[in-house]
């Protein structure tokens, strides 16, 4: 899974990317993170 060129809402630019909340949301799904992503700027 990889980020791919969209045109991404402004809110989307507040938080968390949507493929950094979907992987999390994976990872969590199948045990594999218990805690949350970190953002980095």
């Amino acid at each position: 899974m990889c980020p791919y060129e969209r045109n991404r809402p402004a809110e989307e630019y507040q938080g968390t990317y949507r493929e950094s909340a979907y992987a999390e949301a994976k990872a969590k799904e199948y045990g594999v993170l218990r805690g949350s992503s970190q953002l980095f700027v």
